[in-house]
């Protein structure tokens, strides 16, 4: 069992009580992005730029919660729908390579068929490569006192991943306003949590941790798109269909589910 445990036990009943009184309040959790909101074409002359908000589908993973240290033991993940907010950003460093900030993190785009959108007419076909990654830790904590004042405890869920995002983008430029594109992506990830409980009473400090296993995983989605631009402004809307899977030598878990957003954003 690729897991790694280590559990030392509160002198108090209080400490036990506190540990069941959060059941599920904290965990250690992050949010995989279904949608990308990416298009085929680059900005155009170098130093061009495109920067926008949306909302849109992700899918959440928690390795571990708070009622672990109740059970001494990890559990199998689990994997749910959510949603959140986006954004992007795009610089061109020249006119068929772009520079960005996605969903999945910094990344690099190449446009190696069809004009750049300073250029497009409508007619013009497009296919772009494109490439992002990111490492993080997503935290949540809680925090409670006795009414004594002399007794205080802390739970932490820590969940660290790491995204290699890989996309294949193919665009139709049916107007000069109107731009279709689908997106082909596959993430390749990596996470382990970690819950950390500590509590200081009468002056002694006492600590347990329970460490899930590692997990390798991969998220898949086929986007279609639509973009609508102007002069300045754009909008993105792009449902699609995602698939999540992550597993250890132990623990598997799988998810699939229709995603759906959009974004509003400005041109430089």
């Amino acid at each position: 069992m690729g897991q790694t445990l280590r559990f030392t036990a509160f002198n108090s009943i209080l400490s036990l009580t506190l540990v069941v009184s959060l059941n599920g309040c904290v965990s250690a959790s992050f949010n995989i992005p279904n949608n990308r909101f990416m298009t085929p074409e680059n900005n155009g002359s170098s130093f061009s730029s495109k920067a926008a908000v949306g909302y849109g589908s992700k899918s959440e993973v928690t390795l571990a919660d708070s009622s672990d240290f109740s059970q001494a033991k990890i559990d199998a993940p689990v994997a749910r729908d959510s949603d959140g907010v986006f954004a992007l950003a795009e610089l061109s460093l020249v006119p068929m390579v772009d520079v960005f900030y996605g969903p999945t993190g910094l990344g690099a785009k190449v446009q190696v068929w069809g004009d750049a959108t300073e250029k497009a007419k409508a007619g013009n076909f497009s296919v772009a490569l494109a490439v992002a990654g990111e490492q993080a830790t997503n935290k949540e904590n809680v925090t409670a006192n006795s009414s004594s004042g002399t007794s205080s405890y802390k739970v932490e869920g820590a969940a660290k991943y790491q995204y290699l995002d890989a996309m294949v983008l193919m665009g139709y430029r049916a107007s000069p306003n109107n731009l279709y594109y689908v997106n082909l992506a596959t993430n390749t990830i990596k996470a382990k949590g970690l819950m950390t409980q500590t509590g200081s009473e009468n002056g002694l400090t006492t600590t347990s941790s329970l460490a899930t296993p590692s997990y390798d995983g991969r998220e898949t989605s086929v986007l279609l798109g639509l973009q609508r631009s102007y002069d300045t402004l754009f909008w993105i809307l792009e449902p699609g269909f995602s698939n999540v899977k992550i597993s250890s030598d132990e623990y598997a878990v799988a998810r699939s589910r229709f995603s759906f957003g959009g974004t509003l954003g400005f041109k430089f």
